[in-house]
């Protein structure tokens, strides 16, 4: 029997959508309220990347384009984060807000779906007899402690880390689906809600890979009487969700992201990076209970045996052990530490990644962690007043004052958080203050000091950053040294680390322009051409590598070819100072070159004409006055020609046509083209009437060449 205002599920557990509605109010707000100021972040470290250099980004349509992303970094092989990029950018173009607003969205978005699924979880056929009375409660404390955690500003605060909020949200969107299918008349819509979400946390992060196995766990723990009876009721709704292994494994497989790759100049085996993740894990855990000391970034040392993380492996083990007991028991504490484990299985287990620890991986393992410590009080407070029953509305009004105080405690660390975000420099010296050492610390403040125009201070931290790494991602570390030398002027001091940038990463542009320009200031053009032409290769839309070509190339001799490259680097930017200035360097080389000719051609006509080879003295003059057409000895010349052409027609009573060949040449070459046609006329019948076919057909050629207002044909005329 149901009671008004009330609902009731297929398992007879009433609830109050008055409530729940509610409580998903006050999420949004508290949520909303804590990232508040985190609108002021500003774009950091795997940021500039993934979004500030990426080109796919500019644009919404073709979908297709908008997923893509360039290789190595961040969102390649995640072409649905890279899409929301794009949604980021028509927003606000590279204005951080736009990327904030949405990973807040997605953020509380993830929040209303934890407080659903923990919700349907405790009114579960396995929790509703002993959980479903509080069942709303709980699941809000529980999601509201896990939206405001100073522990998730690593996520949504961090901009590019938008894909751990994504991988996120759609297993949790697709456990509820999952559930809810259970107790819904149209449970295959359900069932399909499910199966997108797979889908689209495959294309967002590789975490989504535990959808199918989280899903079968929860329905033979919570719902079905046991693993078999779960897996012979659902088992293609099972081999439906595997599908989207097939996506993300295609995705990983072409995506063009680097998976293993790491600062440290030491390989790290398999077995150190598993021995260092115990002692991660258990900071990680600390981090859930109390988040002090939270760092955007950290370099952790390596364990070198089991003697270095005895205590945190063994708390690692009694938790697996547990998590075990419990899934074996069918407990439905088994599903957090199944999600726990699954989830931080692709980072903290046995492959060793760049990143030995990094905050944003417990975004959603913590909701796990504060699901059960929330539960766990619950059962505590619930003995307590068992025990003490004229106790049980202090102790509850002691628990809403409890999570209030947790709640403003929490949401008053991430405020503050926020704001260290919102100014990278503090950011990276709270990681240089705890790790001094720290080679990403001191690459990014040496290189946030070259953007400040102080290389001078740069310096000292990127020389302390370099040379520790040995894969390609230790290039930028190469190259912003060799940037902070160059900008003092010191080029051969910077040459060997661009040379180190180039052989650790041969694709990489930034390095590859640089090491161009740098060859190309000491003198050695054809070495900085090689360079400077793979630059251009790399990146076509960039003008300063085509401008230091365009330099080679002029320096090489080939000012034509250098003049193409310069006028394509005005082209993409005509203010960039070396290209205007290379550019007026190159017309300057190409008028002494062209002054060079003209003078060759100048003399050479003139010796034809005192050969009395006109027509083609003639000839060389336009090929003169096409490189450089006020040259005044050619008029004077051609005047020259013209006279002499004329006194010869004069002095001969029937000239022959070639003659007259000659006047009407001098007469097109002073720009006479009517003259110069009539008197080509002349000369063909002429030679028609002296029976002269072959010139008659010559000069019938000439004389349209003149009614085209043309003395010569045209030809490429090559400086």
């Amino acid at each position: 029997m149901k009671t008004p205002g009330t609902t009731e599920t297929r398992s007879g557990t009433l609830a109050r959508p008055s409530q729940v509605w509610l409580c998903a109010a006050l999420l949004v707000a508290a949520g909303a309220g804590v990232y508040a100021n985190s609108f002021q972040g500003v774009f950091l470290f795997d940021d500039f990347d993934a979004i500030r250099e990426n080109p796919y980004l500019r644009s919404l349509w073709p979908p297709r384009e908008a997923m893509k992303a360039p290789p190595g970094t961040s969102v390649a092989g995640r072409p649905l984060v890279a899409y929301t990029l794009a949604v980021s950018y028509r927003l606000s173009g590279l204005k951080t807000w736009g990327y904030h607003l949405v990973n807040l969205v997605l953020h509380l978005a993830a929040g209303l779906l934890l407080f659903g699924l923990l919700r349907r979880a405790l009114l579960s056929p396995r929790c509703r007899e002993r959980c479903g009375p509080a069942a709303t409660p709980l699941a809000f404390a529980a999601a509201l402690a896990w939206l405001v955690h100073p522990l998730q500003t690593a996520s949504v605060t961090y901009i590019i880390q938008r894909a751990e909020i994504l991988g996120a949200l759609f297993i949790l969107l697709a456990l509820y689906a999952a559930l809810r299918r259970h107790e819904s008349p149209r449970s295959w819509a359900w069932a399909g809600l499910a199966f997108a979400a797979a889908l689209a946390g495959a294309a967002s992060k590789e975490i989504a890979y535990a959808i199918p196995l989280l899903v079968f766990l929860a329905d033979a723990i919570l719902v079905e009487d046991g693993y078999k009876a779960a897996f012979g009721k659902h088992r293609r709704f099972y081999v439906l969700l595997g599908i989207s292994w097939l996506v993300l494994g295609s995705l990983v497989w072409s995506g063009g992201r680097t998976v293993a790759v790491t600062y440290r100049s030491e390989s790290v085996t398999p077995w150190q990076y598993l021995l260092t993740q115990a002692d991660v894990l258990s900071h990680y855990l600390r981090l859930c209970v109390w988040p002090a000391g939270l760092r955007f970034a950290y370099e952790w040392p390596l364990a070198r045996g089991p003697g270095d993380v005895v205590l945190p492996g063994l708390l690692v083990l009694a938790l697996l052990g547990l998590t075990g007991w419990a899934l074996a028991r069918r407990h439905a504490a088994g599903v957090a530490g199944a999600v726990f484990f699954l989830v931080l299985a692709p980072t903290s287990s046995v492959m060793p990644l760049s990143l030995t620890a990094d905050d944003h991986r417990m975004y959603l393992p913590s909701a796990a962690v504060l699901a059960l410590l929330v539960l766990g009080g619950c059962e505590a407070l619930r003995a307590l007043a068992g025990a003490r029953p004229d106790l049980k509305r202090p102790i509850a009004a002691f628990a809403a004052a409890l999570l209030l105080a947790v709640t403003a405690v929490l949401g008053l660390a991430t405020w503050r958080r926020n704001k260290l975000f919102a100014n990278d420099f503090e950011l990276w010296k709270e990681v240089l203050d705890a790790e001094p050492e720290h080679t990403r610390a001191l690459h990014a403040t040496g290189m946030l000091l070259l953007e400040r125009d102080q290389p001078e201070f740069a310096l000292p931290y990127l020389e302390k950053a370099a040379g520790r790494g040995d894969d390609p991602k230790a290039c930028r570390v190469e190259n912003g040294l060799a940037s902070a030398l160059m900008m003092l002027g010191k080029y051969e001091e910077a040459r060997p680390h661009l040379e180190r940038a180039v052989q650790l990463n041969e694709y990489f542009f930034d390095a590859r322009s640089n090491l161009g320009l740098v060859l190309l200031t000491l003198g050695e053009a054809d070495a900085a051409a090689s360079h400077l032409e793979v630059a251009v290769a790399l990146n076509p839309d960039a003008p300063q590598p085509l401008t230091y070509l365009g330099a080679a190339r002029l320096k090489q001799g080939k000012t034509v070819e250098a003049l193409g490259y310069l006028q394509t680097a005005l082209k993409m930017d005509p203010e960039f100072h070396d290209a205007k200035a290379y550019f007026a360097l190159a017309k300057e080389a190409l008028i002494r070159e062209a002054s060079r000719k003209v003078e060759a051609l100048i003399a050479k006509g003139w010796e034809l004409c005192g050969q009395g080879k006109l027509v083609e003295g003639m000839e060389r003059f336009h090929e003169a006055r096409t490189l450089l057409p006020k040259h005044p000895l050619i008029a004077h010349y051609l005047s020259v020609v013209k006279a002499k052409a004329e006194e010869d027609v004069k002095r001969l009573e029937e000239p022959p046509p070639e003659a007259l060949h000659v006047l009407a040449t001098a007469y097109a070459m002073h720009g006479e083209f009517e003259e110069a046609a009539a008197v080509g006329r002349m000369a063909e019948r002429v030679a028609e009437l002296e029976q002269q076919p072959e010139e008659a057909r010559r000069l019938s050629e000439r004389v349209a060449l003149f009614e085209a207002r043309k003395p010569f044909p045209d030809a490429p005329v090559e400086p």
